[in-house]
């Protein structure tokens, strides 16, 4: 959202759509940022604001509409805009890198210090992925791979797949997808059909190439609701304390991400138009039981401030008998 105000623009970005649900009774996210504006002064374009505009015109938005952002001034932008426009466009087929986990990639790699750039013989895997959305997508390794290096600030789509598969084995891929049991939304407080806000189809999770050892539980912040949020909290380094947060309406899936086939050399695929940004410098605190052991909860802030996020941050592996929740409808 882009809401016009005397002398600023508030830009908004949430998972949540413009229905009362979403914002009475699921749990979803929210990044609001003001810029000052003056119709009178033509402001510096930076990548933030190219980047908003390029989107904006992706979605059709009339120029007239564009042409309003040279009169705000977004040089104090907090965030990183990450897009997806579905395979076809010209702009897309021009531009792929510009999209889904290869914009993910440049932003990450943009982040990163100029001593900490890694050669391809020197990468060490070291991003712990923490992924939560309401729709579960036709995963498999090799998706999970690319991802995963996109999180390292690698483009995977300039490498073999041979390569990465040796340096980022099955097993060294840190990737929770968090997603809801059917116990959970069995049990949904309110007086309305949760299970039409969230999405997953029973041949896809019972596929044989869908990694089932990567399902965990989301953990509402208020017990018994329904998590609508789209997010990738994601911790880096050794010591796991820092990292980045995505937030937006990209659920964890290639059809939101894109997926790299092999046709004439690797090309990205992506199925939906998808708007989100990832933040930088989020600072994580592991959590101590009685004994002093970390107990998989961990407190997350950003700028010194503590986040506010809709689910517990707690890694919970699926048990043996959870199953996430079906749904055979596509979402009204």
């Amino acid at each position: 959202m882009l809401l016009f105000f005397p002398g600023f623009v508030r830009f908004v970005v949430c998972s949540a759509n413009l229905a009362e649900d979403d914002w009475s009774v699921l749990q979803n996210i929210v990044f609001v940022q003001d810029f000052m504006r003056d119709p009178s002064l033509v402001f510096p374009a930076n990548e933030f604001s190219m980047t908003l505009a390029y989107a904006l015109h992706d979605l059709s938005v009339p120029f007239e509409i564009i042409g309003w952002m040279n009169n705000v001034d977004f040089s104090t932008a907090t965030a990183q805009i990450v897009t997806s426009v579905p395979t076809g466009g010209q702009r897309m087929n021009m531009n792929m890198a510009e999209y889904g986990m290869e914009r993910l990639a440049v932003v990450i790699k943009n982040t990163k210090k100029p001593n900490t750039t890694l050669l391809d013989y020197e990468f060490t895997p070291d991003a712990r992925m923490y992924c939560v959305g309401s729709s579960l997508g036709p995963l498999d390794h090799r998706w999970l791979r690319d991802i995963y290096l996109c999180a390292h600030g690698i483009n995977p789509r300039h490498h073999r797949d041979t390569l990465w598969k040796n340096a980022v084995p099955d097993n060294f891929i840190d990737i929770a997808v968090a997603f809801h049991t059917q116990e959970q939304v069995d049990k949904c407080r309110y007086d309305i059909d949760c299970s039409q806000y969230i999405y997953a189809r029973p041949e896809t999770f019972n596929a044989r190439e869908f990694p089932q050892s990567h399902m965990f539980r989301v953990q509402p912040h208020f017990s018994r609701t329904i998590v609508h949020a789209k997010i990738i909290l994601t911790r880096v380094g050794e010591d796991q304390t820092c990292g980045w947060m995505y937030l937006g309406s990209h659920n964890f899936t290639p059809g939101a991400w894109g997926r790299l086939r092999v046709k004439s050399g690797e090309e990205i695929y992506v199925n939906n138009y998808e708007f989100g940004i990832v933040l930088n410098d989020m600072i994580f605190v592991d959590q101590l039981d009685q004994n002093g052991n970390k107990d998989c909860r961990a407190s997350v802030s950003w700028r010194g401030e503590p986040l506010v996020l809709p689910f517990k941050y707690v890694w919970q592996p699926f048990e043996r008998d959870d199953v996430s929740y079906f749904n055979t409808n596509q979402c009204k």
